[in-house]
């Protein structure tokens, strides 16, 4: 019974009490509760009952850190093979839904293509009779660009915030959970 209880809503409950109670705690709260969600989301993402999809969680990498050693882990050939497949069922389900909302998607959005072609040539043939047509065909192409530039950086660090965030690159997400509570130690001794 104890297992089933929701005990991170329980933690964040009475975080938010003490919060309201002693708001001088803001500071050391807002830094242990980024190190709560990388830690609870490294959880999350350890769920699967492969071992082979297991990642490194914040506790082993601790231990490494304070100790020096990795305990090894054994893999059986075989191993949750029926919870494996159990798991791996509910995800194709779950992907075979997403598909077939989608393909709704898909659909509608053919839909409001077909329309915006329409109108892009009622719109062509309003241009060609009012003779516009004289301007450069593309007079922002450089602006375009940069902000194509800015896009793929954009895109860059997005892609490693997700991979910090999902525990894909361990150490990285590791050290900003340990800074992250560290901060929110010595903010409690500071004085707000």
């Amino acid at each position: 019974m104890f297992w089933r209880t929701p005990l991170q809503s329980i933690v964040a409950f009475l975080c938010g009490i003490t919060l309201v109670e002693k708001p001088h705690f803001l500071p050391s709260f807002l830094s242990f509760s980024v190190a709560w969600v990388f830690i609870a989301n490294g959880n999350i993402q350890n769920m699967h009952p492969s071992p082979w999809h297991k990642k490194s969680t914040f506790g082993g990498l601790l231990i490494m850190l304070l100790f020096g050693f990795r305990s090894a882990q054994t893999i059986i050939p075989h191993q949750n093979e029926e919870s494996i497949v159990a798991y791996q069922k509910a995800l194709d389900k779950e992907a075979e839904r997403k598909m077939k909302a989608d393909e709704e998607d898909a659909k509608i959005l053919e839909i409001e293509e077909e329309e915006r072609k329409k109108e892009e040539k009622e719109k062509e043939d309003m241009m060609k009779k009012s003779a516009i047509l004289s301007q450069p065909a593309f007079p922002h192409l450089n602006i375009l660009f940069r902000l194509q530039r800015l896009l793929q950086i954009i895109a860059r660090h997005l892609r490693i915030i997700e991979s910090t965030f999902c525990w894909d690159d361990s150490f990285r997400a590791f050290w900003i959970t340990t800074t992250c509570i560290m901060i929110g130690v010595l903010f409690l001794f500071i004085p707000w």
